[in-house]
């Protein structure tokens, strides 16, 4: 049930969003114009605009019934919460009817349990990076119940406010299935490692907390993305990885900016569909045009066998995504090593369903 005093909210929510940037964001500039929401009330709104992309391609109404988007939210509340709905209710709900794309997944995951996992919100997760016991002591001091994963990493309620409770140099928020990427990194002292795709750099961050030192090289096609990374390295007093601006999927840029630098490992974390992340963000399932999954393939390839290159005798290349579909995963490791000579060592979907967790898959190449 949406209240009475906060339908007007919703409404006005779902009728402006588009999907054209997060839908947190656009959450946050909405209540930053509306600051007559209190805590309780934003709370409640998010919910039923959240539930909202969650469930409304599922939900079926009686023939001839023309619902607006406010009772498909209160449906679609309904559904999230697991509650029984008679035949009479007006509405049925199918998750088959989520996404349109009949693609094969990757080994270790089926199409309904990803679909009945879009109705719940992933937990917050946090990786340790010193004085665990500290930081857990601090979390029981206020409250803030957590679950421990690994010595490493702990798991809270999404929307715990961890910021001002926990020191900033002592934790970095990363999803578990993400952190478990890691633990096919081994790096060793003197190593020269690449993060082609580094975006905020929460693996290179792993590399260098691992083993800092390492020589560590990280590229990105966007300046702002790079400036952001060397900030979060200055913040956890590691060493300042080499950066360069670079467009993976352009081979003569590559070939300019990389000369004759090789590698002993390389992380490809390419961008992609981002379904194994869809829980988390609704609205990317909700707006996402299954036709697109060809155009990332395509990108995907470019990306990590330009990358393969660089490679020295006896390297590895570790091709990660968060994406839970065959095409994206087994199909792309298949094309890099018909056309670059690499072999798999190992590939694994790691399923983060059951750990309210994303999904991602991670596929370990030799040269």
């Amino acid at each position: 049930m949406i209240p009475p005093f906060l339908r007007s909210h919703v409404l006005n929510i779902l009728n402006a969003y588009t999907g054209a940037f997060p839908l947190s964001d656009h959450l946050k500039k909405y209540f930053r114009q509306h600051p007559e929401a209190g805590s309780r009330d934003r709370k409640l709104v998010s919910a039923a605009v959240y539930g909202y992309f969650r469930c409304a391609k599922g939900i079926g109404f009686a023939p001839g019934s023309q619902p607006d988007p406010l009772a498909v939210a209160a449906a679609a509340l309904d559904i999230i919460d697991g509650k029984e709905f008679a035949s009479d209710s007006g509405f049925s709900f199918d998750p088959e009817l989520l996404f349109s794309g009949d693609f094969l997944f990757s080994a270790g995951i089926t199409r309904q349990a990803w679909l009945n996992a879009m109705l719940r919100q992933p937990d917050l997760f946090i990786r340790v990076r010193r004085d665990g016991a500290k930081l857990k002591d601090l979390l029981k001091a206020r409250g803030l119940s957590f679950a421990e994963i690994d010595s490493c990493c702990l798991s809270l309620q999404n929307g715990a406010n961890v910021e001002p409770v926990l020191p900033a140099s002592a934790y970095v928020v990363q999803d578990a299935s993400s952190q478990k990427t890691g633990s096919f990194f081994k790096p060793v002292k003197g190593e020269k490692w690449w993060d082609t795709c580094a975006g905020a750099g929460g693996k290179s961050l792993m590399v260098a907390d691992a083993q800092p030192g390492v020589s560590l090289t990280v590229t990105d096609c966007r300046d702002t993305i790079l400036y952001n990374l060397t900030e979060r390295f200055k913040k956890y007093g590691l060493p300042i990885p080499f950066s360069i601006c670079l467009d993976m999927t352009d081979s003569a840029e590559v070939q300019k900016m990389m000369g004759a630098r090789r590698y002993d490992h390389i992380i490809c974390d390419v961008p992609c569909s981002g379904s194994g992340t869809w829980a988390r963000t609704p609205e990317n399932l909700y707006f996402f045009d299954p036709a697109a999954i060809e155009d990332f393939h395509e990108l995907q390839t470019k990306i990590a066998t330009n990358a393969a290159n660089y490679l020295l005798p006896g390297g590895t290349l570790f091709y990660i995504t968060c994406s839970v579909f065959k095409r994206e995963n087994e199909d792309v490791v298949d094309r890099i090593c018909q056309s670059t000579g690499v072999v798999v060592k190992e590939s694994l979907l790691i399923n983060g369903i059951d750990a309210k967790a994303d999904s991602m898959f991670i596929a370990v190449l030799s040269k």
